[in-house]
């Protein structure tokens, strides 16, 4: 038990439970590259570093199939635990840790993602049925209910945002477009 008198007008040391610290970190390498030549390249790697304790021994286990990458867990000591050579350590492993994947053509990969616009309007949608009855809908499309009415005709993305705009721009009585910039071209 500390006094707050004492924290509030005496300096405090703090000092940790342990001479050194464990750091980690996750690196993400391909679906189709080999997991143990990679966890091989990165122990090596580890071992180059030398701010990195020899004891205990750096390791690297696989930890995750994840979305886009298989995830090794990598995982050093360093001596003495100060914020600054945790900094200092994590750089150089996991610039070592790098450039080393990479001279080995072990893949880095990041998510990606891919948008496709569709117009579920359209007349080529591929629904099967429509050979029998050409022009109407005859079942559920993908969100979309089924019905019997016509099918609607394909839209142009551009023309639909065209119309949009012109929807939105303010008219005057003949039908022309009010805005300042136009009052001022005539």
């Amino acid at each position: 038990m500390i006094p707050n008198s004492e924290l509030f007008t005496n300096s405090v040391t703090v000092n940790t439970a342990f001479d050194s610290r464990r750091l980690q970190y996750d690196v993400g390498i391909g679906y189709g590259d080999d997991i143990d030549r990679a966890k091989e390249l990165m122990l090596e790697a580890l071992h180059n570093v030398p701010e990195i304790l020899k004891d205990p021994a750096p390791d690297v286990l696989l930890m995750e199939l994840a979305e886009s990458t298989v995830n090794i867990r990598i995982r050093w000591w360093i001596n003495p635990p100060r914020r600054a050579d945790d900094l200092a350590s994590r750089d150089k492993v996991l610039s070592t840790i790098k450039k080393t994947l990479v001279e080995n053509g072990i893949d880095l990969p990041f998510p990606t993602q891919q948008i496709l616009f569709h117009d579920q309007t359209e007349e080529t949608d591929g629904d099967v049925w429509r050979q029998a009855a050409p022009r109407l809908r005859s079942h559920q499309r993908e969100g979309w209910p089924s019905g019997k009415g016509k099918i609607p005709k394909p839209r142009n993305i551009g023309d639909s945002l065209k119309l949009l705009a012109q929807e939105r721009s303010p008219r005057d009585d003949n039908g022309k477009v009010d805005s300042p910039k136009a009052k001022d071209e005539n």
